[in-house]
């Protein structure tokens, strides 16, 4: 399994920041129009004010957005404001960074679990267009590689034969395979052929969700007693989104805070 971005929002954290403080900014003018006033030698002069507005879109200035949030540098006071939003459960700003990314090799069953989540928006590899005789796989159980695995309902995992399961295992796959591969070639449709393969077949899928949807995602898929292969996603998506917004995903503690999509 592979989670690779496509296309992530630029500076997110600071669209976190700007929509959080629109919640709370005047909409009016901050500044006057043109106007004469008296300069040093008593004369009457024009002034040109700049126009400014205390709205939080650009041209107003980032570090004009922030003023008045706690910090001696902007980045401290972006984290500031984070940590206030993420501890006081306002993720509504957090729904407005996007991330799209591309997940290879997972199994069908993994699909059918991320694709309950109806926050994200999916496109999944075709089993009714593509045909899978060249290239296809499958994903092998983590029971049958791992000399230690643990599962919710059975706890500790020990596989009597393990070894003996996974070749037997490797076997049967083969066997689908190869016969999905006969079936197709006979002139079989591969939209019936593919009732044959196994719900560990590998597919891959392109992703999207916003911000705060992609907290959800880790509070509900990557905690310890989550099936091993979806887990290992979250673990990866984990990894990328760290890296997209570190300040929020430094502060958002998915296994204690609970999060509803």
């Amino acid at each position: 399994m592979e989670v690779v971005p496509l296309k992530l929002t630029e500076n997110p954290e600071e669209v976190v920041c700007r929509a959080a403080r629109g919640d709370y900014t005047e909409t009016t003018f901050t500044t006057r129009p043109s106007h004469t006033e008296k300069d040093e030698g008593d004369r009457y002069v024009r002034r040109e004010d700049d126009q400014g507005t205390s709205w939080v879109e650009p041209p107003r200035s980032f570090k004009q957005v922030m003023e008045g949030v706690g910090g001696d540098t902007l980045e401290e006071q972006k984290e500031t404001l984070i940590e206030h939003l993420l501890r006081s459960g306002h993720y509504g700003p957090f729904e407005h960074p996007q991330a799209t990314f591309a997940i290879k090799g997972v199994s069908r069953v993994t699909m059918g679990q991320i694709t309950r989540h109806r926050h994200l928006t999916f496109d999944i590899q075709s089993m009714r267009y593509v045909d899978f005789s060249e290239g296809g796989d499958a994903v092998i159980p983590k029971s049958l590689v791992d000399d230690e695995h643990f599962t919710r309902e059975e706890g500790d995992v020990d596989v009597s034969n393990r070894e003996f399961w996974q070749e037997k295992y490797q076997e049967e796959v083969q066997s689908l395979m190869s016969t999905y591969e006969a079936m197709v070639e006979d002139g079989v449709p591969v939209e019936d052929a593919r009732y044959l393969l196994p719900l560990g077949t590998c597919v891959n899928m392109t992703v999207s969700g916003n911000a705060r949807a992609w907290m959800h995602i880790l509070n509900i898929r990557g905690k310890a007693d989550v099936q091993w292969e979806t887990r290992e996603m979250a673990e990866q998506l984990e990894s990328e989104l760290h890296n997209w917004m570190p300040k929020t995903f430094e502060h958002y503690d998915y296994k204690k805070q609970t999060l509803s999509p």
